[in-house]
């Protein structure tokens, strides 16, 4: 039998907006559902930093060896191509 649950906001899927929009909800008094598909949350945003130093100093210093193209390339599978190539 399935588990019945109650509450005053339900946010579909805990990426960094869902995550900031169910954190706000709830600060505003409101009982919060917050679900996610993965076995993480943050979505995209987990993604978010690597891409933008890619091929710099910062990044050879850190001792990451992947090419600016595989960081792309790893970074557009991960949002299933929807992000905006041009921008990422």
């Amino acid at each position: 039998m399935a588990k019945q649950l109650e509450t005053d906001v339900v946010v579909v899927a805990a990426g960094l907006s869902g995550l900031a929009a169910a954190i706000s909800a709830a600060e505003n008094g409101a009982s919060v559902i917050c679900l996610e598909k993965a076995s993480n949350t943050g979505g995209a945003a987990n993604m978010g930093m690597g891409p933008c130093a890619a091929g710099s100093p910062v990044q050879k210093m850190s001792g990451i060896t992947l090419t600016p193209g595989e960081l792309f390339r790893r970074h557009m599978f991960y949002t299933h191509y929807q992000a905006d190539a041009k921008l990422v």
